[in-house]
């Protein structure tokens, strides 16, 4: 195996896990956003019927 396959396969598999990283994190966010829109709405409509 030569020096340039050996870079390239390196540089290849750390672009995969960065765009994994990437993802995971996208991942994470989306997920609390949901979870702060679920519990924000219902507390939004019973402070409407209160009022």
């Amino acid at each position: 195996m030569t020096a340039g396959t050996f870079k390239a396969k390196i540089t290849a598999q750390s672009i995969l896990l960065s765009n994994m990283e990437i993802f995971t994190g996208l991942f994470w966010l989306a997920l609390i956003t949901a979870f702060a829109l679920l519990l924000y709405h219902p507390v939004k409509i019973a402070v409407r019927n209160i009022m």
